[in-house]
């Protein structure tokens, strides 16, 4: 991470594995309380890892959260977040809110809805984050990848910065956009792949 415009903090050396609070990983069984009581876990400096398995999120009332808690990184492997909303108006699967020195990786997003009738707006949102990294992450079907955006959500917040955006990979049929953004401060420094 030498040529990184940033120095990422030490993180905890034992993972939290999202197993532990009840997730499942079997692709059936809807996942999305046990994911969000493990991020409700995690403290500054914290790792939480999604073993290897199809983590299926049906609640759509709203998408998991993390608020205001620094240093903290996510990672799979052999993971995928199965979003599969039949109904609900939720857009995100996880909104990131004023947390710095947050990195996310390793994981597959299926934004698949079975009624076809919802499409996911974004597979991530971060509002007011600095020194974010997000590197290996792959969307299946999601129209927006990963959107940036001030701290409020309206243009009047903090915005993000420092954002590194590397080896991610967009296969929507037809991509509107990898990356959106409210925020003319933004700068993402290496881009993705579409295929």
């Amino acid at each position: 991470m030498s040529n990184l415009p940033f120095i990422v903090p030490n993180i905890t050396t034992t993972a939290i594995n999202v197993k532990d609070f009840g997730a499942t990983g079997d692709g059936v069984t809807d996942d999305k309380a046990a994911i969000q009581a493990a991020l409700d876990s995690l403290t500054g400096g914290d790792t939480l890892f999604f073993p290897e398995g199809t983590y299926r999120i049906e609640d759509a009332t709203s998408a998991c959260t993390l608020t205001s808690i620094d240093n903290i990184t996510i990672y799979g492997s052999g993971a995928t977040i199965n979003c599969a909303f039949d109904t609900g108006s939720a857009s995100k699967f996880l909104d990131v809110t004023t947390c710095d020195y947050f990195t996310i990786k390793d994981l597959t997003f299926d934004m698949e809805n079975s009624s076809t009738a919802v499409t996911l707006q974004y597979c991530l949102a971060f509002y007011g984050c600095n020194h974010v990294i997000c590197d290996n992450l792959v969307d299946l079907d999601s129209r927006d990848f990963i959107t940036f955006q001030d701290s409020v959500g309206n243009g009047t917040g903090t915005y993000c910065s420092d954002i590194v955006v590397k080896n991610c990979t967009k296969t929507y049929p037809t991509p509107d956009k990898c990356i959106a953004q409210t925020s003319t401060n933004l700068d993402v420094l290496q881009w993705m792949t579409t295929v």
